[in-house]
């Protein structure tokens, strides 16, 4: 007998006995007492005990199941009929396939490959469960003489009629109207058929597609510059003479994505004798893509010299989209064709659950989620203690305000002020203090509406949630699989692995492992949802 902890949604059972030599049917039958979720419908994973999903034919005596596994369950359990007559009763067999679906009696269906068209089946299959997005979409009235509007409702009503599907489907009409639109994606190879395409080309033609189609301000739904679109503050400083001044600019870039630079100086023109910088997890690859080097004119020293550009986001979306940089162009001269080749790298780079973007923003942006986090810190800290053991604080210092030098001269509050008196109002109240809490400073109505204007919430953390993540296979980006994996709802351990129209279920960790450093599926594309607070 062992004890193991079994995860089920939210609902975690621990010390749950296991009989290793008993058949896996009385293991699933004890699960089922717990979480009346029926035998047939349990799916069970245990890293580390067995791989992917538990067998019901499985000698349980062979798995090193340790004591306090951590054994994952997904299923729906049986709905418990109250005894009001009132209540009406849904059998599953009269419920719709997009119902069966979104309650997990059945997985949802995805499109089938029609010739290497994988790099848009994997990305779509992402889009898909963006809710802000696909309402945007459904804004949208059909323009047969605008390309983008049109294939903009083509891929609406290919979703929806996607969600609705019993088996999977083929996305005729969508492939064609693609490839008509935009003739790179109806290329053919040497031996005929249609060739691979690159999943991050096609993010890249989405999103160019969705800011021309979608409105740029909508009463009923977000524009493609507040769902997925970049802003940028920028400083460039001449390094090769300080006489030179800064230039301090915003970008004028239309940007959807953040690049994760894996390898610095791979593929590009600095210098092949300087070392490589080398990121090991994704912020320090965004980190390495913001700060670079450029060429451009310097009026002091009249020649082009070398520059240092560095970059901080001035203006957040609600989703994010991060591109590891795994391939670049390499040189072949000694080849007859010196044509070159495209390669990828391999190395591992890591990434969490959460992002937090903080670190990446300008101060005006650092400002406000530092003001926000502090407000939530105050309010989850409890008005009281009972506990003796507390030591006690001094009450907070009242924040000085500033008296003005003459009738005609304004003062503003200083909004670090502001941050340092909500920090200390939550501290005392953590710890029990009596001291009054100073009175608020105002805040101007650009600071406090930054993140309303993009269409993010007005008390915004800064922090975003993994909710997809397109994969690639292979050594290069013209060739290998693409492979979508979706998240099955916000904070859940259960996602969709879309490989075209197979259809499968895994957990949070084996999106993780998708790491690279090997041949393995690895992330190439990764999407942030923000976090609500």
């Amino acid at each position: 007998m062992v004890k193991v902890n079994i995860k089920w949604n939210k609902k975690v059972f621990e010390n749950v006995e296991v009989d290793t030599s008993a058949p896996v049917s009385a293991f699933k039958t004890v699960i089922f007492g717990l979480t009346n979720v029926p035998s047939e419908r349990q799916k069970l994973m245990a890293k580390g005990a067995w791989p992917g999903t538990l067998k019901d034919d499985a000698n349980m005596s062979l798995f090193p199941i340790k004591i306090n596994h951590q054994v994952m369950l997904m299923g729906t359990a049986d709905a418990i009929v109250p005894s009001s007559a009132s209540v009406k009763i849904v059998f599953v067999e009269d419920m719709s396939e997009a119902d069966k679906a979104a309650s997990g009696e059945a997985l949802p269906q995805g499109f089938v490959n029609l010739g290497n068209t994988c790099y848009m089946n994997s990305v779509l299959s992402v889009l898909r469960y963006m809710p802000d997005v696909r309402k945007s979409l459904s804004t949208l009235r059909l323009n047969p003489t605008d390309s983008n509007v049109a294939l903009s409702c083509q891929m609406r009503d290919t979703l929806n009629n996607l969600d609705k599907a019993s088996e999977k489907m083929p996305p005729f009409g969508l492939v064609q109207m693609l490839r008509n639109a935009f003739p790179q994606y109806a290329q053919q190879g040497p031996q005929g058929g249609y060739m691979q395409q690159d999943a991050e080309e096609f993010y890249n033609t989405l999103t160019q597609m969705l800011n021309t189609s979608l409105p740029s301000t909508s009463t009923a739904s977000a524009s493609a510059q507040d769902l997925l679109q970049f802003e940028f503050d920028e400083t460039i400083e001449c390094v090769e003479t300080a006489d030179e001044p800064v230039v301090q600019k915003q970008s004028s870039d239309k940007v959807f994505k953040l690049v994760c630079n894996i390898q610095g100086n791979v593929g590009n023109s600095e210098s092949s004798n300087s070392a490589p910088k080398i990121a090991n997890t994704m912020l320090d690859g965004i980190v390495l893509n913001m700060e670079g080097n450029i060429e451009k004119n310097s009026e002091i020293l009249q020649r082009n010299a070398l520059w240092k550009k560095h970059q901080k986001i001035s203006k957040l979306p609600r989703f994010i989209c991060v591109q590891f940089m795994r391939f670049f162009w390499k040189p072949t001269p000694d080849n007859r064709d010196h044509a070159g080749v495209k390669c990828k790298i391999l190395r591992p780079v890591s990434y969490n659950e959460t992002f937090d973007v903080y670190s990446l923003c300008n101060e005006k942006l650092q400002k406000q989620i530092r003001t926000n986090k502090a407000i939530k810190l105050k309010a989850t800290m409890p008005t009281s203690s009972s506990s003796s053991d507390v030591p006690p604080v001094p009450a907070p210092a009242p924040v000085p305000v500033p008296t003005p030098v003459s009738d005609a001269m304004e003062v503003t509050p200083s909004e670090e002020d502001e941050e340092e008196a909500a920090l200390q109002a939550a501290l005392a109240m953590s710890v029990g203090g009596s001291a009054p809490v100073p009175p608020p400073v105002p805040t101007t109505t650009s600071v406090s509406n930054i993140f309303t204007e993009s269409n993010l919430p007005s008390n915004f953390t800064g922090q975003y949630e993994l909710m997809g993540v397109v994969t690639h296979k292979g050594r290069s980006a013209d060739s290998g699989h693409y492979i979508g994996w979706v998240r099955k709802k916000e904070g859940s351990d259960e996602w969709f692995k879309f490989d075209d129209d197979v259809v499968t279920e895994v957990d949070t960790q084996a999106i993780l492992d998708l790491k690279g450093g090997g041949d393995w599926h690895t992330a190439y594309l990764n999407f942030y949802k923000f976090k609500e607070n």
